[in-house]
């Protein structure tokens, strides 16, 4: 992007600054400092640091006042007016109206399981849609949202930035099930769920599942949904003038045809990880895509539903399919297959095969996207790849 050239070449670029959503800001305490010019940051940086109370982040605690670090440490938290000690907030917070709030800039995490673990699981969800962001740019970085920043960088005046996407963190399964009760089906056990009605993604402290695994497959539903909502209620109001009808209040993802990417995309990015400061994306070895591997190459554990079924199959029939773990596997699979295949021979179609679902074309809402019209391929080819994909994937070394 030529952005992050001018930022190469003139590191205070306001205008390039400003595209990216950054904006100078001088911190108070460095006053006295005569080498210290300011720094660039993001808007919701900017808010927190700034006021009559300014707030410092700790990798610990989130974002607290800075008065209140040296309290923090001697183990003592705010409640209402008055100081109590961690345990007795741990106490107090466990009834979930009472739940910690974690902010960060593109979250709200609410849990009763511990503040340290709240801003762990915000510092995470921030990591990955960064990453997201970053990696799947063409996605996100739409010619109306690259208009919007402009616009709003040229009048010097903040662009809309999009509400905090709200989690929800709890200490027990039961509480959790009490909560998405109505949301799933009557006696279908969940580890987490995104429920776009209330745009919110609920998960529970899982002692049985080690990871982030879930956290990753709904965020993925989270960030997708969001950051395109607005143009497929679009969509549903074109639909309803080409066909003469009442718009439908919502437009069903997937709810014709290529359901699997939904689910498979969300599958795949379960294997997200973070260590060291360092992410990875995608590992052969990952549950998901070793299991996809055994439906080809073990007999005994053979499925595999062709890709033209596969993806002519809608929200409907897929998931009251009565193969649908295997389906769920085998859209895991496929998700590795388009992003990995070849050193990502199909990472762009796959990127595109999302845009054209979550942000379909108001003159094109009575058409289904095609993956083999997007790639240029015949789903004959793709099976024999993604075979070919599965059986070598053992071998295969992830970036």
């Amino acid at each position: 992007m030529m952005i992050g050239d001018v930022i190469r070449i003139d590191p205070d670029h306001q205008f390039a600054r400003s595209i990216l959503g950054k904006e100078l800001f001088t911190d108070p305490t460095r006053k006295d400092d005569t080498e210290y010019a300011g720094e660039w940051v993001s808007l919701f940086e900017k808010k927190m640091r700034s006021g009559s109370r300014p707030q410092v982040y700790h990798p610990k605690y989130g974002w607290i006042p800075a008065g209140n670090v040296a309290r923090y440490d001697e183990g003592l938290r705010p409640w209402k007016s008055d100081w109590v000690s961690a345990e007795k907030e741990s106490e107090l917070r466990r009834d979930f109206r009472n739940a910690w709030e974690i902010q960060s800039e593109h979250f709200l995490v609410k849990t009763n399981v511990s503040l340290e673990v709240g801003v762990q699981i915000s510092q995470r969800l921030e990591i990955f849609n960064d990453w997201l962001q970053q990696n799947f740019a063409a996605f996100f970085d739409t010619p109306q949202t690259l208009q919007d920043r402009f616009e709003a960088a040229s009048s010097r005046s903040s662009a809309r930035k999009p509400n905090q996407m709200e989690v929800h963190y709890y200490a027990t399964r039961d509480e959790y099930q009490e909560r998405v009760q109505g949301k799933v089906p009557p006696n279908l056990e969940t580890n987490g769920l995104y429920w776009e009605d209330d745009r919110t993604s609920y998960f529970f402290d899982n002692p049985d599942k080690i990871g982030f695994s879930t956290l990753y497959h709904e965020a993925t539903h989270q960030i997708l949904d969001l950051a395109t909502r607005e143009a497929r209620n679009t969509a549903a109001k074109a639909r309803g003038l080409k066909l003469r009808q009442r718009p439908a209040p919502r437009w069903k993802l997937g709810e014709k045809s290529n359901f699997w990417i939904l689910e498979g995309i969300a599958c795949y990015f379960e294997s997200f990880d973070i260590k060291d400061g360092h992410v990875s994306v995608g590992s052969p070895d990952y549950v998901r895509f070793d299991i996809a591997r055994q439906r080809i190459v073990d007999p005994k554990f053979f499925y595999y539903l062709p890709a033209q079924q596969f993806s002519a199959l809608g929200q409907e029939e897929f998931q009251h399919h009565p193969q649908i773990t295997q389906l769920y596997t085998q859209g895991a699979g496929f998700a590795h297959f388009l992003m990995h295949y070849e050193d990502g021979l199909y990472r762009d179609d796959l990127i595109t095969l999302l845009s054209e679902i979550y942000r379909p074309d108001p003159d094109k809402v009575l058409e289904e996207p095609s993956l083999p019209g997007i790639a240029g391929v015949s789903f004959d080819l793709l099976d024999r790849q993604y075979h070919t994909h599965m059986q070598n994937l053992i071998e295969l070394n992830t970036p």
